[in-house]
């Protein structure tokens, strides 16, 4: 990857809340995890292998079993610097979009050809998306000169490259918004990128999610990503039978984001093996799912493996504060996400501001996995489909 010395990443903010598993502070929705003892109080030694379920590695060894202290040492490893050719390439692309006058559903691989940035750059990348570490992150879009149609069309046209991009929400949003829209996060329907509140580490509903940032906070914001690879192998060595809690049906709530022909909430679990790959998916708004008919209460192990990951996400993601024009991508499938709260501008043009995109990578046309089916029936990874009277749309700005 390019250096990055020019362009380095905020230093990391000491935390002595993630010292260790006791006296975690959990915001917003997961508070209810600060009544939760530490799941791994006075176990010292590790459990025997063989109480996982069958078909879990004891250990998962490879890049994807991070540190985020330690990466933070090296951005080099993480951060592309987009070079003079590439955004050449870029802005190139983006005025011929522009120019064509077609709608920005129509921006595919096609329409908005990336020769060079395609052939030479993004294998590597896509390598570490999936091989890899998890995630990536280009640097030097020049969204502050650009309109944000600009912004969106290089967005979208980059997304196009890596995966096929998807609605995010029932309104059929394929072009998100990450931005405080002064909502309560108590009101059902309400979701934490709506909010400023400290967002808990999750997975999205997407084998990819993107963010590109347009505008940063006064103060606060900071984006955290962490590798449960890492949070696999601590749980599978002291406490095996969290692994089997995962690996066990979680219903999670649809917050009424389901379809006319959907129940409103999901059941599945939250943890695979499938195909040598180990498959994390994100148990949604668990927490809520009973207000549903015929779904159970929360079961205390489905807590206590909740307090467990985000305690040790907590302690071994990487911090950064994405600058204007960043463009992140990260593996929904092995790579947790979340956010600290923050303080905004009053002016709206201001305004913290991410563009957001999921994105489905299947083989052969994208560098993907082969995924469970089930997660395409319930919905974790597929779309709000059209025949279900969805509409696809792409707005500008947050709604």
């Amino acid at each position: 990857m390019a250096p990055v010395a020019t362009l380095p990443t905020p230093a990391r903010t000491p935390n002595p809340e993630v010292k260790s598993l006791k006296g975690r502070v959990h915001q917003g929705p997961w508070s209810e995890l600060n009544d939760i003892p530490d799941p791994f109080e006075g176990i010292t030694e590790p459990a025997d292998p063989s109480l996982l379920p069958e078909g879990f590695p004891a250990q998962i060894e490879g890049p994807g079993a991070w540190d985020g202290p330690e990466l933070e040492k090296r951005p080099e490893e993480w951060i592309h610097v987009l070079t003079a050719e590439e955004l050449a390439e870029i802005e190139q692309n983006v005025e011929s979009f522009e120019n064509s006058g077609r709608p920005f559903s129509e921006i595919n691989k096609e329409t908005f050809p990336l020769s060079f940035f395609s052939s030479k750059t993004l294998p590597g990348l896509t390598d570490e998306l999936f091989d890899g570490r998890g995630f990536f992150l280009l640097r030097g879009l020049p969204v502050e000169k650009w309109s944000r149609e600009q912004s969106a069309i290089a967005f979208l046209g980059i997304g196009s490259h890596i995966g096929l991009r998807t609605p995010q929400n029932f309104k059929g949003h394929v072009l998100g918004h990450v931005k405080d829209l002064g909502y309560d996060i108590k009101e059902v329907g309400v979701r934490p990128y709506q909010t400023r509140i400290t967002q808990s580490f999750h997975t999205d509903n997407s084998h990819v999610v993107a963010l590109l940032s347009l505008k940063q906070a006064k103060s606060g914001g900071e984006s955290a990503i962490a590798p449960f690879y890492t949070i696999y192998n601590h749980i599978a060595k002291y406490r095996p039978d969290l692994i089997h809690t995962l690996a066990q049906d979680w219903y999670g709530d649809w917050k009424n984001e389901h379809g006319p022909n959907e129940k409103p909430y999901r059941k599945l679990p939250a943890l695979f093996s499938h195909k040598g790959k180990i498959i994390y998916t994100n148990p949604g708004f668990f927490a809520s799912a009973p207000r549903h008919e015929g779904v159970p209460p929360v079961r205390r192990a489905q807590w206590e493996v909740s307090k467990a990951i985000q305690s040790l996400a907590q302690e071994h993601a990487i911090r950064m504060l994405m600058q204007p024009g960043d463009y992140q991508y990260v593996n929904n499938m092995k790579v947790l996400h979340s956010r600290e709260s923050f303080e905004d501008y009053e002016d709206v043009n201001e305004k913290r501001h991410l563009l957001r995109l999921w994105l489905r990578c299947c083989p052969p046309e994208f560098k993907g996995w082969e995924y469970p089916e089930i997660l395409d029936t319930e919905r974790v990874y597929s779309t709000f489909s059209t025949a279900d009277g969805f509409e696809h749309t792409y707005p500008l700005e947050a709604e």
